[in-house]
């Protein structure tokens, strides 16, 4: 099922294994992965093991595309303790500071309600 959510030009969409070829870019060090992806995930990383250390295709995962269809962010939720939780967010490291990172939350809570018929 494909499931997507457009506001203003913007749109959250399912990421794509393709996709994380771009997000590994973002990461220079063990830290920034630590940081975002906790002490487990490891590095250095391969496609596999950051796929596989970031849980998808298992939990929900989404990417954010500007209206120029470059993705800007991406995020993750689950259910627990029926609640949303958030994930692994991150926005592009040369897109930080113009609000992306609240869009991309915005949008994830919008669409994860729905998907898992919570408030």
């Amino acid at each position: 099922m494909s499931v997507s959510l457009e506001i203003d030009g913007w749109r959250l969409a399912r990421s794509t294994e393709d996709d994380f070829d771009e997000l590994m870019t973002w990461f220079d060090d063990e830290h920034a992965v630590n940081a975002w992806g906790g002490p487990k995930f490891r590095f250095p990383f391969d496609r596999r093991t950051f796929l596989e250390d970031s849980h998808w295709p298992d939990m929900a995962t989404f990417c954010l595309y500007n209206e120029n269809n470059v993705m800007c962010a991406f995020g993750q939720f689950y259910e627990r303790g029926s609640r949303i939780n958030l994930a692994r967010l991150i926005a592009h490291p040369h897109m930080r500071g113009q609000g992306i990172g609240r869009r991309l939350v915005t949008m994830l809570m919008t669409i994860s309600a729905d998907l898992l018929d919570l408030d």
